[in-house]
């Protein structure tokens, strides 16, 4: 790429351009991608952020710390939780109230996203311009990363995910739970709930197949097994671009890229991967046509790892898991052999491989509580 400093525009402030800009930051910071010049923040204050807390993984979560310079005592500016992992329940037929904790003891948090958005904007370290940008060719940059959000005009440039839901109802209850140290995830028989600790309530989200269970169903069972009434709820569709690049300059991240529920927490390692390929590819490490195969083999196991989540169904035998089950009938021989790998792996083994964002300790997690039965 030669010794120019490229100019950066990100397009969005929600939650892939604010861990698209602190990533970049990053590289930026360490060295790691010289060629990374001015970043700079395009966004519309007038377009809402998201209504619920939002998850993350370790590696995301020492982003923000460090990169924001916060802590857990006087500059928790986003109002993070710890979060120890994702304790899983009523899935499978083996375990139904088991751990899936992070490597090595680690922990990520949970936040509330308009504070990610504001504290990012207000660091200091990137030129911030407010508007709505209509094309990306209004914008003066070397390159462009668009986080604005799916496509809606252009569905010709996506393909459908496989997954069986597409529906939810989403809500929060006043007051804090200390004993909530990680994310729930609940099985229901018509799909999955999630419940995250906020700083000051809880979020519940109740996501279902909108296809197999009304809406009214899903009201009454939410209910019925969390006191929980929707504040509001949303139709969505699991979908991947084509192509990462939109055009020669500009590259697809966040929503505007992919979208896969939200299970395993995978929305912001993926799009701090997309920007760490983007990095490699600065540095004339990959071509734009490497850069697009390895980000979409990436999501391809996310995808299909999170799919598999419901290959063993779960303590419901209902319709929906029915559904599920049949679909998650399908082959992946990488994650054969990683899976097959994780069966004979412990923790004295240092050797570990990987299969999208999971490790080896993963993989062996989800057969000791759910596949070997």
């Amino acid at each position: 790429m030669g010794d120019k400093n490229y100019k950066i525009a990100i397009i969005g402030a929600g939650n892939a351009g604010c861990i698209s800009a602190l990533y970049l930051l990053d590289l930026k910071r360490k060295n790691v991608c010289p060629h990374i010049g001015e970043i700079e923040i395009h966004y519309d204050p007038n377009i809402p952020m998201e209504r619920v807390g939002q998850g993350n993984t370790p590696l995301v979560s020492e982003l923000l710390m460090d990169m924001l310079n916060l802590n857990w005592f006087d500059k928790n500016l986003i109002k993070a939780t710890i979060k120890t992992g994702i304790r899983y329940k009523n899935w499978g037929k083996k375990n139904h109230d088991f751990l899936h904790p992070f490597d090595k003891g680690q922990v990520a948090c949970h936040y509330i996203p308009h504070l990610i958005s504001s504290t990012t904007l207000n660091c200091g370290n990137f030129k911030v311009i407010e508007g709505n940008i209509k094309n990306t060719n209004e914008v003066d940059a070397d390159y462009v990363i668009d986080c604005r959000g799916k496509h809606q005009n252009q569905p010709e440039k996506y393909i459908s995910i496989k997954n069986p839901l597409n529906s939810a109802l989403i809500t929060q209850k006043t007051g804090k739970r200390c004993d909530l140290l990680f994310t729930e995830c609940v099985a229901t028989p018509h799909g999955w709930t999630f419940v995250i600790p906020n700083h000051d309530s809880v979020s519940y989200g109740y996501l279902y197949n909108k296809n197999i269970t009304s809406k009214e169903e899903a009201k009454s069972d939410f209910k019925k097994r969390f006191d929980a009434t929707p504040k509001f709820d949303l139709n969505f569709k699991n979908y991947v671009a084509k192509n990462v690049w939109d055009d020669e300059r500009t590259l697809l991240n966040g929503n505007r890229y992919s979208f896969i529920e939200p299970l395993e927490a995978t929305s912001t390692t993926n799009y701090a991967y997309v920007v760490e390929i983007f990095g490699r590819f600065l540095n004339g490490v990959v071509t734009k046509k490497q850069v697009n195969k390895e980000i979409k083999m990436d999501l391809a196991e996310t995808a299909h790892f999170i799919l598999q989540h419901y290959s063993k169904g779960s303590k419901f035998d209902t319709k929906f898991w029915k559904y599920a089950k049949k679909l998650s009938n399908i082959e992946n021989k990488k994650y054969e052999q990683e899976m097959n790998f994780a069966k004979k792996w412990n923790y004295l083994n240092a050797e570990q491989s990987t299969f999208g964002m999971w490790g080896t300790h993963s993989l062996k997690n989800w057969y000791d509580n759910v596949l070997n039965d």
